[in-house]
């Protein structure tokens, strides 16, 4: 579930949202994306993420995770047991520029620039066996819907289903009042953003606004890790006061194929959040969604 460049398996997909309050870069929007990732193509393959900052990303805004595989899918469980699911799942310059920034099974091409001729120079950084083929019509495709979004292509080219460290990025916000969990999905082909799609991803959603006595994530990790804090200094700061999760299995209709966009004053209230299925480039594609819960486990049944 989300957008590659060629024919692909990639499920068991874990997303995290969340805003923090940082020592040293201030208030930012957090991604954090996971998948298991298989090539089916005959080329090499690439998942793109559109992240919405308002500024180019710089490479030392990706996160080492390498050292904390689980937190996301130990995020997850924290608030969603297996058995609350009844089930398993599957430096600064005048221009901005484009980087390359290896990590696990991932070569990643941080795209500031999404000219034909920055594209091109970007990709020749990438290994010959992991570079894909990138069509215009894709470019074309987020040029248009998420225009002024810094994209991330994560290229790869496993032909065995590998687990991959998640991906986490922290930025400054272009909508800091809304997080944004990208779970459009097409692959190898242009996303059709209109039609029906059944959601699998599993969404961790958070803040760091306000002190909460659930589910403290830094310290449920530390314990359920046996309090192994090494495995956990470098994401310390990135990680939020508390959490809620989205549980897709028991949705009761499939979605526009749209990103989930969350009110980030209703997750400060810690009660039912408020969200939408939107492209945040093109706000007149908003659709409202109806939300019910189980204690901190929300359920998406509907779209209106």
């Amino acid at each position: 579930m989300c957008i590659t460049s060629s024919n692909s398996i990639l499920d068991n997909t874990y997303i995290g949202v969340w805003d923090i309050n940082h020592v040293d870069y201030g208030y930012r929007h957090v991604l954090t994306y996971q998948n298991r990732v298989e090539n089916t193509a005959d080329e090499p393959n690439c998942m793109l993420l559109h992240i919405p900052s308002k500024e180019p990303i710089l490479p030392e805004w990706i996160v080492d995770t390498a050292e904390a595989v689980n937190f996301l899918s130990d995020l997850y469980r924290l608030v969603d047991p297996p058995i609350l699911s009844r089930g398993h799942w599957m430096g600064e310059s005048s221009e901005p520029e484009n980087y390359i920034v290896e990590m696990g099974v991932y070569h990643i091409a941080i795209l500031n620039v999404l000219t034909e001729t920055a594209l091109s120079k970007a990709l020749a950084q990438i290994p010959t066996e992991k570079r894909p083929h990138i069509s215009k019509e894709l470019i074309n495709f987020f040029e248009t819907k998420f225009k002024g979004f810094p994209l991330l292509l994560c290229c790869f080219n496993n032909k065995e289903a590998l687990k991959a460290s998640p991906i986490m990025v922290h930025f400054p916000p272009l909508h800091s009042n809304k997080l944004m969990a990208p779970t459009i999905d097409a692959h190898g082909h242009i996303p059709d953003t209109d039609r029906k799609t059944t959601f699998h991803q599993k969404i961790i959603f958070g803040s760091s606004q306000k002190q909460q006595d659930f589910k403290l994530p830094y310290k449920a990790l530390k314990e359920l890790w046996g309090n192994n804090e090494n495995n956990l200094l470098a994401l310390r700061p990135f990680l939020p006061n508390y959490i809620g999760v989205f549980d897709f299995l028991h949705n009761s209709s499939r979605l526009p194929n749209k990103d989930v966009c969350i009110d980030l004053e209703s997750v400060e209230r810690m009660g039912e959040p408020k969200v939408t299925l939107d492209i945040l480039g093109m706000k007149e594609e908003m659709l409202r969604a109806k939300v019910s819960s189980i204690g901190q486990t929300f359920v998406i049944r509907r779209v209106r």
